[in-house]
């Protein structure tokens, strides 16, 4: 019997390189998102582009309570986190813009671009903060109010399940 060397090494090439192909083929599926079925989860992401919807934060200080909600976004937009303050106390007369940061997991810090809502007197504030969209892809973010009412406030969200 008399193998021929040349005829099994070609046949051992093309052979792995069908494994090759069929392998990147099913790696390639399976990497696709489901068109067919919405993600389920309020809080997280993937990096395909889904819209984050976070839930809201409440934290009651000094006689002041204030709610936090981000308006649903993706990587790459603006943030926009909606608040809501409530006293019964002294008048909410401090500008947000001021003493508000947004910060990532990556360590970068936002200063606010703009406030919509109702201007800063009275014992009920509500409106929201524009931030610029964030750096890179994050895997959780804090809203920071500095020395408001007499205290500091954060509120965090996790990006990532």
């Amino acid at each position: 019997m008399h193998l021929n060397l040349t005829k099994m090494r070609k046949l051992a090439i093309i052979i792995g390189a069908t494994m090759v192909i069929i392998a990147f083929g099913l790696f390639t599926a399976n990497s696709q998102p489901n068109q067919q079925s919405p993600s389920s989860s309020t809080h997280s992401i993937s990096n395909n582009g889904e819209t984050f919807t976070l839930s809201s934060k409440v934290v009651n200080q000094n006689g002041l309570t204030i709610q936090a909600t981000p308006q649903p976004f993706k990587y790459g937009d603006p943030v926009k986190i909606s608040l809501a303050l409530d006293t019964h106390s002294e008048a909410l007369s401090f500008d947000l813009t001021q003493l508000a940061t947004l910060q990532d997991s990556n360590g970068t810090t936002y200063a606010p671009t703009g406030w919509s809502g109702s201007p800063p007197s009275g014992h009920h504030v509500s409106g929201t903060l524009d931030f610029p969209a964030l750096n890179g892809q994050p895997s959780s973010t804090q809203l920071i109010l500095k020395n408001v009412y007499g205290a500091d406030w954060t509120f965090e969200w996790t990006l990532t399940k």
